[in-house]
């Protein structure tokens, strides 16, 4: 079969097009890196002790093999502990995947200068706290994820020394108070001098919007609180009710200015 000029010019044109498009496809470098970036190497560091480090990342997080409960019924100072390190090792996972760890590229890794001298950083450490019948476990969490500035989260932990629950801020009010609200109060009447005096300068010159978003009574707002001899504390992260400069901020109260608290926490 004789096959027309026109015909043989468009076969050649197929050929070459579909040469060109596997010469493409067979020499075009990767974009995702060749091995695993976030393979790791996992130390267990103890009781108490989640560390890895890989080659873009470190964590290191530590928590409580044993608690003040360990003398309760009910298992509840392993159900302490595990609660606490559950805790430990979601905030790890949420870390390497909020921060692309799982899915990083070549060129990720190229334009962040990632390396030995340059990596993600996680790292939780905690304090204790008593009172007459609570134990608190206060950790904070330094994060680096190469930005502008590490930051520092907190969370909070207090159980109940006779019968071990991990104690809502709600549950230490009698039920019907206006919890929130009083707490609002009390931080937005005492805050402003505080700030003012960390950042030196007079009351009227603080960012009182800020301020006011931070102290909102929502649940959210003071969710991280512990009990300190006759004291609860209110901690507040940066950026909560100030600028990052202003830092942390441990805000304490006496339990004797909290109208429905309940008597059996003071």
């Amino acid at each position: 079969m004789n096959l027309s000029r026109d015909a043989v010019i468009g076969l050649i044109v197929l050929a070459i097009v579909a040469l060109a498009s596997i010469w493409y496809v067979v020499s075009r470098p990767p974009t995702e890196v060749t091995e695993n970036p976030t393979a790791s190497t996992t130390t267990a560091g103890g009781p108490g002790h989640i560390e890895e480090h890989a080659q873009y990342y470190d964590v290191d997080a530590k928590y409580p093999s044993s608690t003040a409960l360990s003398g309760l019924p009910n298992s509840a100072d392993v159900n302490a502990v595990a609660l606490m390190k559950q805790w430990e090792l979601d905030t790890v996972a949420s870390f390497k995947s909020d921060s692309g760890l799982n899915n990083l590229t070549t060129d990720d890794i190229k334009t962040q200068g990632l390396g030995p001298d340059r990596k993600y950083a996680l790292t939780i450490t905690y304090k204790t706290y008593t009172s007459a019948h609570t134990t608190s476990y206060v950790y904070a969490v330094f994060e680096d994820t190469l930005g502008a500035h590490p930051n520092t989260t907190y969370k909070t932990f207090s159980f109940d020394t006779t019968s071990g629950q991990n104690l809502s801020l709600a549950m230490l009010f009698t039920p019907g108070t206006d919890y929130l609200g009083t707490l609002s109060k009390i931080a937005k009447a005492e805050l402003p001098s505080i700030i003012a005096a960390r950042e030196n300068v007079k009351t009227s010159e603080i960012d009182m919007d800020m301020l006011n978003a931070g102290i909102t009574p929502t649940a959210d707002n003071f969710s991280n609180f512990y009990l300190d001899g006759t004291d609860l504390v209110i901690l507040f992260s940066p950026y909560q009710i100030g600028p990052y400069v202003l830092g942390s901020t441990e805000f304490h109260i006496s339990l004797s200015k909290i109208a429905g608290f309940k008597a059996n926490y003071k």
